[in-house]
């Protein structure tokens, strides 16, 4: 188990423990820059003093990675606190840096409807770095979705996911990453953020 805390001066705020691999409740901040540690259930610290900014009228994810080369790290994705009830803004986050023992540097992400091939989608995030991510606007419908990796020619499904339902209001995050109990290997974390029933 494991629990965060964010910084500024003597102001401290933190969340409970909560289970590894999961989302901690929203810490309530105002517009500022703080310090964010992640701590055990012992309160020892594995991360400490990770910069997180807070801009006026914005909310944020801080997503805790590890970094296949640097150890633990931190993303910040901003979030839109007036989404629209039409469209969605989708972040996808990459996570995966390697494919059959082989390193991953950037992976094409599609979002198809029902039927539709992914050469004719007008939704795709292509060259999304790995540790990075990529945000783009959905209608208010279900898609399938597919990670694409490009090698010497030759696209690879890495990962593909049917129903990904972006039809409620708020913002949606989808993070990509490894995962050794999956028969494919990956797995897909979808997030719903934001919504404008709980602010």
């Amino acid at each position: 188990s494991i629990r965060f805390k964010a910084t500024k001066n003597a102001d401290v705020h933190s969340t409970e423990l909560i289970a590894a691999d999961t989302v901690s409740p929203y810490l309530s901040l105002a517009a500022n820059s703080y310090s964010i540690s992640m701590l055990d259930d012992t309160d020892t610290t594995i991360v400490d003093n990770y910069l997180l900014t807070l801009e006026q009228e914005q909310s944020a994810l801080a997503v805790f990675y590890d970094d296949e080369q640097h150890g633990p790290r931190l993303l910040n994705i901003p979030q839109n606190l007036v989404p629209s009830s039409v469209s969605h803004q989708v972040t996808v986050v990459n996570l995966v840096d390697q494919y059959a023992g082989l390193p991953v540097t950037k992976l094409d992400f599609y979002f198809t409807l029902d039927g539709q091939p992914i050469s004719q989608t007008e939704h795709h995030l292509d060259g999304v770095s790995r540790y990075t991510t990529k945000t783009l606007s959905l209608l208010d419908k279900v898609y399938e979705f597919y990670a694409i990796l490009e090698d010497n020619g030759q696209e690879i499904v890495i990962y593909q996911q049917g129903e990904v339902d972006v039809t409620a209001d708020g913002n949606f995050i989808l993070i990509l990453e490894h995962d050794e109990q999956s028969s494919s290997g990956y797995k897909l974390t979808p997030l719903h953020t934001i919504a404008t029933n709980n602010q």
